[in-house]
């Protein structure tokens, strides 16, 4: 187990980067709607200047995984029980009259929410709208001929949804290609492997761990330590006994998960004035710290995470070999969700992304909001001369986000690599990662 840990930290050091040179905390001061990690609204690219292609090559296939686009808060119960808190403290009489301006804020937005917990925004529709835009846009030699593209789901509705916008804005500027689209527990499995009904052999002992982990008692006492709403008590409540009488960290994140959300639903409603600087950066760290663990490349997970995530690897080099093979396939979308996309930028080794750490006070480097904001997207992009099947002869990038990334594999003309490379480096790497025995 030691050997396998120090393996995986050489080979993450050997692929990554420091963290970048800007902090958390700098970037969420000069821009709040960051703090919502992955309730970041997609972040849509102003300009794109790739790379050029080696002379010859040209893209013809792309495969493809994006997480569903922008939605509402993922429980009924995130709005129930805030709409409730406010109801029973205005009922008493122990608000401020800031607090009842909140309360009433925080009713009609309950409100609107009622039955979309877990839905799609129209933000998200056009996030997949746009996206699509760009890729042809940016690929049109994939697309601007008679070739299938496939498009496969998660069996969650707001990935659907993700799913068929895309595939239209694609379709209505790409007419020639024959697009297929599917969602049932089968096409679920390597997309969202977390999905206990679509991979029965999920781990029983990793499930546990994420819910009754040792680990939570520590982030317990982290937030009694990093949490103080004491600022927020003051504002909102006149009645110091009734707020004593309340969990307000509880509240206090509750407000939070609203406030940070609202750039999803409706930007022109603004609740971070109800914190500090300091408040949004230690309420993201409190929400990432929980992600990080559960996802993250963290001892404590065991490598669960990374070992599943080599299902999504596995069916991206599978579709590719066939693509390159039978030469009539455009692209394989894929739309699932950001705790999918987590442990694959480990697996992938991604600058920024794959450091072994299980310090919360060294979470921080890993930026769930650059990472995996709403509608977050990994594009692999093929490229071959002519009409070339030969793996040594086909290059593939990778674009996170839209933007070019470096791989930790050889090439002098980076970002574009060898497919043959890639499929033996990522083959081995895979074939590295365990997990203990059942």
């Amino acid at each position: 187990m030691i050997r396998r840990i120090f393996l995986l930290l050489l080979t993450a050091a050997l692929g990554c980067g420091a963290a970048c040179a800007q902090s958390a905390r700098e970037d969420i001061a000069a821009d709040p709607c960051k703090a919502g990690g992955v309730y970041y609204a997609y972040p849509v690219p102003e300009r794109c200047d790739y790379t050029p292609a080696p002379r010859g090559y040209k893209p013809f296939y792309i495969s493809h995984f994006g997480r569903h686009g922008s939605r509402w808060l993922l429980r009924q119960s995130e709005y129930d029980d805030l709409q409730a808190a406010f109801a029973a403290a205005r009922k008493a009489g122990a608000l401020t009259p800031r607090g009842e301006e909140v309360a009433s804020l925080v009713d009609s937005l309950c409100r609107a929410a009622e039955d979309h917990a877990g839905d799609l925004t129209p933000i998200g529709i056009e996030q997949h709208k746009g996206i699509a835009c760009r890729m042809y846009a940016n690929f049109p030699e994939a697309f601007d001929r008679r070739a299938s593209v496939s498009a496969t789901s998660s069996v969650t509705v707001r990935c659907v949804v993700s799913m068929a916008n895309f595939c239209a804005e694609l379709q209505s500027r790409a007419p020639k290609i024959a697009m297929t689209q599917d969602a049932n527990l089968r096409t679920t499995a390597p997309i969202n492997f977390f999905n206990k009904k679509a991979n029965p052999e999920l781990s029983d002992r990793y499930l546990d761990f994420m819910h009754n982990g040792a680990w939570r008692e520590d982030f317990r006492r982290w937030c009694e330590e990093h949490l103080q709403p004491q600022p927020l008590t003051e504002s909102l409540f006149a009645d110091a006994g009734y707020a004593g009488s309340i969990d307000m960290r509880a509240l206090m994140l509750m407000l939070f998960n609203l406030a940070v959300d609202m750039q999803n639903v409706d930007p022109g409603i603004d609740l971070f004035d109800l914190f500090t600087e300091e408040e949004l950066y230690e309420c993201w760290r409190a929400t990432q710290y929980e992600f990080f663990v559960h996802r993250g490349p963290c001892p404590l997970n065991e490598d669960y995470p990374l070992y599943y995530s080599c299902a999504l690897l596995r069916d991206i080099i599978a579709r590719a070999d066939e693509a390159i093979a039978c030469g009539d396939r455009a692209a394989d979308l894929r739309f699932g969700h950001d705790g999918n996309i987590m442990p694959f930028t480990n697996l992938l080794l991604l600058e920024g992304y794959c450091r072994y750490t299980s310090s919360p006070e060294e979470f921080c480097y890993w930026k769930d909001y650059e990472m995996t904001p709403m509608a977050a997207n990994l594009q692999f992009v093929f490229y071959r001369r002519g009409r070339s099947c030969d793996p040594d002869d086909i290059l593939v990038k990778l674009l996170h986000n839209e933007r070019e990334v470096r791989l930790p594999l050889p090439a002098a003309t980076a970002p574009y690599y060898r497919w043959s490379d890639f499929r033996e480096f990522y083959t081995r790497r895979m074939e590295s990662i365990s997990i203990p025995e059942q």
